[in-house]
């Protein structure tokens, strides 16, 4: 999950500022609707990832809890 929503940053990044070595053009200020999309998406990719971590970390808790 963790590297899905860095590879998610890294294409919203390269949409955003562009790659100007490689000749990626920034494409936001001609094609809006991918960027707030792309916002969206990787914001909500994290928000799931650290609510997976907590239910990692609550379930880990648990366990420890009930070895004698």
């Amino acid at each position: 999950m963790m590297s899905g929503c860095s590879a998610a940053s890294a294409v919203g990044y390269v949409g955003k500022y562009g790659e100007e070595k490689m000749g990626w053009m920034p494409l936001c200020d001609r094609i809006t609707r991918f960027c707030n999309r792309i916002t969206v998406s990787v914001s909500f990719s994290f928000v799931a990832m650290f609510c997976f971590l907590a239910l990692t970390l609550s379930s880990a808790s648990n366990l420890m809890s009930r070895l004698p």
